[in-house]
């Protein structure tokens, strides 16, 4: 039972790793690098592999990385007042 629990993490962080990366190639396929470079350690603090999946579609939709740090923004204080009313209730 340990083991199969080990193994499903590792596969989580393959995942999350994965949709990581692929969101970072999208964002600097569209726009420009140095831009996308100050956001990536934002983005390396996301665990949750359902957000980053998110994000990554949201990345081909957006026509600005003004728009895709707005929607972003957006995602993160709508998590952060659902995770406040969990924990506070």
């Amino acid at each position: 039972m340990y083991e199969s629990s080990v193994i499903q993490h590792f596969i989580e962080q393959g995942e999350k790793k994965a949709a990581l990366e692929s969101l970072i190639v999208i964002l600097e396929f569209r726009f420009p690098h140095d831009e996308v470079q100050l956001l990536k350690p934002i983005l390396e603090n996301i665990e949750e592999l359902q957000q980053l999946r998110q994000l990554r579609l949201q990345a081909f939709q957006v026509s600005s990385l003004d728009e895709f740090r707005s929607v972003f923004h957006h995602r993160e204080m709508n998590l952060f007042s659902i995770n406040k009313y969990v924990y506070t209730n």
